[in-house]
């Protein structure tokens, strides 16, 4: 199995271990639970990450926060498809009487299937997620892919919505930028020799990254945590539990 220098998870780690089938009566509970377990699955891939964890704590904290939304979506492609968004949306619908809130976070679920729709076609493997992880971790929020998009734009000026458009610039910012290049040459390596009649292929993953960031934050919040967490904003809950040890 091919080893990155990020420290990726065994094959039989609990980051891609199967998960029993899902209660076709409790789906959307149950989906919203195992949700929440990724949700921290992929913050404890973080700091399993040697070269994150040599980097000064602000930077890690703000990596973590311009990172999180990007590490859930592909969690969900990864482990959650097909994933029922009208199970979840019957069910928001039913405990939100918002009904201007509830039409927005609908219409903003479209462009969240779009791009999981377009993360299953490419048929992405283990390695090839880690690898991904690691340039999404690593990569200049907000940089210069995202404005070579052309598949369109799911941002959102929702209420509360959780974006890195106002990022901070990271202390160590020559070091994280040679990390993600690093990355992005892992992922080249790996697709080059195991995906050899598919030399568009190292293209194709990285050009989806820019479609990640723009997933409604805000809208993955209201469908699968908002009625846990209430009204705190679910990047500095993380950002809290991380610098406190509590993750």
């Amino acid at each position: 199995m091919h080893q990155s220098p990020f420290g990726f998870f065994a094959q039989n780690s609990f980051m891609n271990r199967s998960l029993p089938p899902t209660p076709p009566l409790m789906a959307a509970e149950h989906l919203k639970e195992t949700a929440a377990e990724h949700l921290f699955k992929n913050v404890n891939w973080i700091k399993s990450v040697e070269a994150f964890q040599n980097l000064p704590l602000p930077d890690q904290l703000q990596l973590l926060e311009d990172s999180w939304k990007e590490f859930f979506v592909l969690a969900i492609a990864q482990h959650l498809m097909p994933i029922n968004f009208q199970q979840l949306l019957f069910l928001y619908e039913s405990e939100n009487m918002n009904r201007e809130m509830v039409n927005m976070v609908k219409c903003e679920v479209h462009f969240f299937q779009e791009v999981l729709n377009k993360l299953c076609h490419l048929n992405i493997d283990t390695n090839e997620y880690e690898c991904l992880r690691a340039i999404t971790l690593f990569r200049k929020p907000n940089g210069e892919d995202a404005a070579n998009n052309s598949f369109g734009t799911g941002e959102s000026s929702s209420p509360n919505s959780s974006t890195s458009g106002d990022s901070r610039g990271p202390v160590d910012s020559v070091k994280i930028a040679g990390l993600c290049e690093e990355a992005r040459g892992t992922l080249q390596a790996y697709v080059m020799r195991t995906k050899p009649n598919q030399p568009l292929r190292f293209q194709a993953l990285v050009s989806i990254l820019p479609l990640l960031s723009k997933v409604s934050g805000f809208t993955i919040e209201e469908l699968f945590f908002r009625k846990t967490i209430g009204e705190v904003n679910i990047v500095r809950l993380i950002s809290d539990m991380y610098s406190q040890r509590k993750i």
